[in-house]
């Protein structure tokens, strides 16, 4: 059968897809490879955006891609309650992630209040519709997810200590779409004694009443407290059976560097791969990352792939291209794939993404962003109290007066956007000590977000009211 085989799975999709003849038991390995992977690559980009203004953010709503012949290939809906909001991740081509049900990889630590997560995701393509429902402890720590597509339904279940750290997931499967579901695995993890380490992550199949070992995760950690190796143990047929490897490298910095990882759990089969990081000081998302797998099986030739993907900063210090490499064998180097072409909107967000073949003009798919407005946890100070300047009148009618009490002749860009993150305004506007007129153009009632920036990045919002 043909399988994605880049290391990331969602690059893969967006970035074009490279396919091998492999079985579905390596398929699986590999799976849970990409997504270990992936959460290690999540973790270097969680800052990536810092360009939003104090108390005000944007969260994605909305993702679109067309192909070439500007075709709809596929959506995804985001919805949120609260102040939580969501994370640019430019590790992937799709930059957010599209499914609760993709952290399936073992755990790397204590997990983390998913503050950037929505409470809802609906991924539609090609006639496939996904819906999935996420619930979440007052501590925000995620309590639940629900999958429905088709006709079927999933749903996974976290159980936490006192201490608010998970200890038990269950994984549950519906084949009328939610009408009733029946209890397949349940997921266990152990911790050290100060909670600081995961030591063990399980899994179990349910047997009639009773639930079956399947295989162990068990982490070890250097003398930095860093891990250090992951070794899993079972298969359908012995639990106790060690089964594979995977081993970290680290930059004297700290950033993770390498991850090899060897897989002896199919017969005749053995995989090898290695994912090499590298980082752009000053940068904080990964700027390099290629992986590399290599299939040996008796009697057979060697079968190698992999890719590359490589991130470009630009001078606002976020990638302004990228470009994906996948692996020839003819040649046994990495051959340039795919270029994808970043926009960005007044706030700093990915606008859009354009994709582009080796050697072509024109895209052959592109993604385009939606963002909405929202009030993040920090609160709000009103524009009126900045001993810099101050505002009026709000509401307005069709001008605003800025009274600037900085230096002559400041220098500054403004934009203005409505509340599901539309710019309707971006000017440039040098400031006099004084009042100083700024002319807005035909706005509907209701509200807004100034933003003001001077030259040194300098960054003032506020909510101002058309009346």
């Amino acid at each position: 059968m043909k399988t994605t085989i880049l290391l990331t799975a969602l690059l893969a999709v967006g970035f074009g897809q490279a396919t091998a003849q492999h079985s579905t038991e390596i398929e699986k390995r590999i799976g849970k490879h990409q997504a270990f992977i992936d959460r290690l690559l999540q973790a270097q980009s969680n800052n990536a955006s810092s360009q939003k203004p104090t108390g005000i953010a944007h969260r994605v709503v909305a993702t679109t891609t067309y192909t070439e012949a500007g075709l709809f290939d596929d959506s995804t809906a985001y919805r949120y309650s609260g102040s939580r909001g969501s994370k640019f991740n430019y590790n992937d081509a799709y930059g957010y992630r599209r499914s609760f049900q993709d952290d399936q990889g073992p755990t790397l630590s204590a997990p983390a209040a998913p503050t950037s997560l929505p409470d809802s995701i609906k991924y539609i393509s090609e006639g496939f519709t996904r819906f999935e429902v996420a619930s979440y402890r007052p501590d925000n720590k995620m309590s639940q997810t629900t999958s429905h597509a088709d006709i079927q339904a999933s749903r996974q279940v976290n159980a936490y200590n006192a201490q608010g750290y998970r200890v038990l997931s269950y994984s549950l499967e519906s084949n009328d779409n939610g009408s009733h579901y029946d209890t397949l695995q349940k997921r266990t993890f152990t911790y050290n004694n100060t909670f600081t380490r995961v030591m063990t992550d399980s899994m179990f199949n349910k047997m009639g009443s009773t639930y079956r070992l399947y295989g162990t995760y068990r982490y070890y950690y250097n003398s930095g407290d860093k891990l250090d190796s992951m070794v899993s143990y079972g298969n359908p047929l012995s639990p106790a059976l060690k089964v594979g490897k995977m081993t970290f490298y680290y930059y004297p910095g700290g950033e993770l560097m390498k991850t090899t990882m060897e897989d002896f759990s199919l017969p005749d089969v053995r995989i090898i791969s290695v994912d090499s990081m590298g980082y752009t000081t000053g940068i904080p998302y990964t700027t390099f990352h290629s992986g590399l797998i290599k299939l040996m099986q008796t009697g057979m030739p060697d079968d190698i792939f992999g890719s590359t993907w490589i991130n470009y900063p630009g001078t606002n210090g976020l990638p302004d291209s990228a470009q994906l490499y996948d692996y020839n064998p003819t040649t046994s180097s990495m051959q340039l794939k795919d270029v994808g072409v970043y926009r960005y909107t007044s706030f700093g967000e990915p606008d859009s993404l354009l994709v582009y073949g080796a050697g072509e003009h024109a895209p052959r798919r592109s993604i385009k962003y939606y963002y909405e407005s929202y009030e993040t946890t920090v609160s709000i100070k009103p524009i009126a109290a900045s001993k810099d300047f101050s505002l009026y009148p709000n509401p307005f009618d069709k001008s605003i007066t800025i009274d600037w009490k900085g230096k002559q002749g400041e220098q500054v860009a403004i934009s203005l956007t409505d509340m599901i993150g539309r710019e309707v305004l971006r000017t440039g506007l040098k400031l006099n000590t004084g009042p100083n007129g700024l002319n807005l153009p035909h706005l509907n009632p209701g509200a807004y977000i100034l933003l003001i920036r001077d030259a040194a990045g300098k960054t003032w919002s506020s909510k101002v009211i058309r009346q």
